[in-house]
């Protein structure tokens, strides 16, 4: 019996039906430690033995290179030398093979190096800053762009959902037409002129009479203000829709007689101009919008400008060029005879067009997603439940549901199908044949609590008791590997970083990972406001300079306090008409004075001296203190070291060698 026979015989019922389905599309839905890898593996081998393709003809993708490595491993068990021609990789990883196969398809430059998140924020910042007075996105406060974090974020989003620049104008131009819809040839928005009223009654009236004319108006729209301009899953959809379907799920009054839902419908169809008149809302945020993806084009010269690439523009070049050139399209659809997609959940819109290009014009694409929805909830990285419902919508896919858990024992099992019951907008398949079981049988040591505390601190008391206690009932030397053997999960950092104070209450030890935007970090405001400080005034920008003096001043890394520092800010504004930097030199708070002294130094040196030479020098006060404090508050300490060594690697990388980096770029 061959290796594949072996495996084949030790599959279940589920698992053996899409391993054997090989023509045409097929989902499975699979949730955790139900054997998915080795499904995905065999049913590649499964191909090969049963169906006239070489290894090449068939395409594996994965959201991570550890499943990518994972599965590669078990295909090499499988099928031997020939799981090497198999193509395993990530969606970036295929985009990457398919730009360095046919680069004559590419517009990009092929010898694009990778921006820097930092060098990036600069691009964007600038192209920000050049934006007129009048347009949604102007500002600028401190010397950077006000909306320079929304924009960052808005391009990642574009590029993870694969929409084009094109595609997205085409979508904010729809809700602009459609505001001036509501606003010229409906009764919407003057109804809200007439106040709600107070008694019970004529409020059920009202809320009726509005729900009546908004239901009129939104089914008496064109065609074109309720049809799709372009399908994108999980981004768009039109707005008339997106609101008819808002207004059949909110209960606009309830039966209290509070209106609450009515209101809140209220605020986001409409809002008051200076004139008092009610304005249709998405034409403010569509009109954002178009600014957002013009500077998103003037972000993609930038970087061709300047022979650079971002993480995401691999994906989305790939999409343009398969787009674009018919060819490759089908010498890809050539090649790639099979497709698997693992990970199917965790899809982005992006990575969604990439199959739909592998699989157009195809009338039945050999095309299999293995995917969990009880799992797209987190949406990381972009990905949405919508790509899944819209392969099954596509593609109309045999559906087969992976039941039995081999990982879990029956416990965690049941929990899970509860947490997932609570699941919205599941699969059809997953609501009516996902009951799991688990293969395993139970073991002692599975505990499950649920407590609700007054607040959070009383909360994070108790946790931290509750692992003391554990610690010193030698929990911890009974296990395998103590630093496993306790672990604390959140939704959000910000409650674990919480709990570090009341953890170290109770002498414990522990380990606390996070990636963190550096400008957002609290402990690098002090240090990011000296060096643009210095740089601003050593480039003769005195006023722009003078509006990180209240930061710096009053900061405690440079044992600043609020009074001293209202004091010194009534002195500047008394004696000096405002001229921080002058009222710094004459003022007869020394601590103010020696600053000042330091900072002029280090305005002295910028000309000359190399950044990472000068940015030593700038950091060393700030280091001193949470050199200080390091006892106390190690998560300060540990952050702020992070964020000093995130600075010095953007210089490593924007300017290359220790010795160019000492004098190819100044500060100033």
């Amino acid at each position: 019996m061959s290796d594949l026979a072996k495996s084949m015989a030790w599959l279940n019922d589920a698992q053996r039906e899409a391993v054997e389905h090989i023509e045409g599309p097929l989902l499975v839905v699979a949730g955790p430690g139900t054997g998915k890898t080795q499904l995905l593996s065999l049913r590649a081998a499964n191909i090969l033995a049963t169906c006239d393709v070489q290894p090449c003809n068939i395409l594996c993708l994965t959201y991570t290179e550890a499943g990518a490595e994972a599965m590669r491993k078990r295909l090499i068990e499988l099928v031997g030398r020939d799981a090497y021609g198999i193509e395993v990789c990530t969606f970036h990883g295929f985009a990457s093979s398919v730009r360095a196969r046919y680069p004559e398809f590419f517009k990009s430059n092929p010898n694009a190096t990778p921006v820097s998140s930092l060098h990036a924020k600069e691009i964007i910042d600038g192209l920000l800053k050049d934006l007129p007075y009048d347009n949604p996105l102007s500002g600028i406060r401190q010397g950077i762009a006000t909306n320079l974090g929304m924009e960052a974020s808005f391009i990642s989003a574009i590029k993870r959902s694969g929409l084009l620049v094109d595609e997205f104008t085409a979508m904010m131009e729809q809700n602009i037409a459609f505001a001036d819809y509501l606003e010229n040839q409906t009764d919407v928005l003057k109804f809200f002129q007439t106040p709600l009223p107070r008694k019970a009654s004529e409020k059920e009236e009202y809320v009726a009479a509005f729900e009546e004319l908004l239901t009129a108006a939104l089914s008496l729209a064109p065609a074109k203000l309720r049809e799709p301009v372009v399908s994108t899953p999980g981004m768009y959809e039109p707005y008339a829709k997106w609101l008819a379907a808002k207004l059949q799920a909110t209960e606009l009054i309830d039966e209290g007689g509070r209106t609450t839902g009515f209101q809140d419908l209220r605020k986001l169809i409409a809002y008051k101009d200076d004139d008092g008149v009610y304005r249709a809302a998405v034409r403010k945020v569509s009109q954002k919008g178009l600014a957002a993806i013009q500077i998103y084009a003037g972000y993609q010269e930038k970087l061709k400008e300047k022979g650079l690439i971002d993480f995401d523009d691999m994906v989305m070049d790939c999409i343009l060029a398969i787009r674009e050139h018919a060819e490759l399209r089908y010498l890809l659809q050539e090649r790639y005879r099979f497709i698997q997609v693992d990970e199917f959940q965790d899809t982005n819109g992006a990575q969604m067009r990439i199959v739909e290009l592998l699989c157009e014009g195809i009338e039945c694409p050999n095309v299999m997603a293995v995917g969990d929805d009880d799992q797209a909830i987190m949406r990381f990285q972009g990905a949405t439940i919508a790509c899944i419902n819209q392969f099954q919508a596509m593609y109309h896919p045999k559906n087969v549901v992976l039941k039995i858990n081999y990982r879990s024992t029956p416990e965690i099992v049941e929990l899970g199908k509860g947490v997932a019951a609570q699941v919205e907008n599941r699969l059809a398949a997953s609501a009516s044949d996902k009951d799991i079981r688990a293969f395993r049988d139970s073991c002692d040591q599975v505990e499950f609590a649920e407590t609700v505390f007054a607040n959070q601190e009383l909360e994070y008391q108790a946790m931290a008791r509750d692992i003391r206690a554990r610690i010193d009932a030698g929990f911890i030397d009974q296990c395998k590997d103590a630093e496993e053997a306790i672990a604390v999960i959140a939704n959000k950092h910000v409650k674990l970083k919480s709990l570090i104070p009341f953890l170290r209450e109770q002498n414990i030890p522990c380990a606390y990972k996070a990636t963190t935007e550096l400008f957002a970090m609290e402990t690098m405001q002090t240090l990011l406001a000296l060096m643009r400080y210095v740089a601003a005034y050593a480039a003769g920008r005195q006023a722009l300079a003078e509006s990180y003096l209240p930061q710096i001043i009053a900061a405690p890394e440079l044992d600043g306090e609020s009074v001293s520092a209202v004091s010194f800010a009534l002195f500047a504004e008394r004696e000096h008409r405002k001229n921080w930097t002058l009222a710094m030199a004459k003022t007869t708070d020394a601590r103010i004075r020696k600053l000042h002294d330091m900072l002029m130094g280090w305005c002295a040196l910028a000309p000359s001296s190399g950044v990472r030479e000068l940015l030593f020098r700038i950091a060393q006060p700030c280091m001193d203190y949470y050199g200080r404090i390091a006892q106390d508050d190690p998560l300060a300490f540990a952050e702020f070291n992070g964020g000093v060594r995130a600075l010095l690697n953007f210089v490593e990388d924007e300017w290359g060698t220790p010795r160019e980096k000492g004098r190819a770029m100044r500060l100033a």
